[in-house]
């Protein structure tokens, strides 16, 4: 089951098993690695992904909670558009926007880049 205040998400794959993501430090660690760059630099790139692009993201989110699934197996769990949506949805997990309108349900940028306020603990 996800936590999705620890910026989990949950998808159902094609096997029918649940499985969750996680973009936590060491999924973006594993993406900087594998995309040469870091997260901050990968926007643009990130914005039009390839096929590729999506199973890497996939794959590093799923290796905190299924850390034996190889990046091909991770390839065959989902189709490409559903790999996109799950991804999208794990990345707005793990990093919520704030809400303009002052209304209640917006989150807090977890790093605080939106007003310098990040707490580095």
């Amino acid at each position: 089951m996800a936590n999705r205040l620890r910026g989990e998400h949950a998808v159902t794959c094609y096997d029918g098993v649940e499985r969750v993501l996680v973009f936590d430090v060491n999924a973006f660690c594993n993406i900087e690695e594998r995309f040469g760059a870091p997260i901050s630099a990968l926007d643009g790139r990130l914005k039009e992904p390839t096929a590729r692009d999506l199973r890497t993201l996939f794959h590093a989110g799923l290796a905190a909670r299924h850390p034996d699934i190889t990046e091909a197996e991770a390839g065959r769990l989902l189709g490409l558009s559903e790999t996109a949506a799950a991804v999208g949805a794990a990345l707005q997990a793990a990093m919520p926007t704030r809400q303009s309108g002052g209304g209640g349900g917006g989150q807090a940028d977890p790093l605080g880049a939106a007003d310098g306020t990040g707490s580095g603990s």
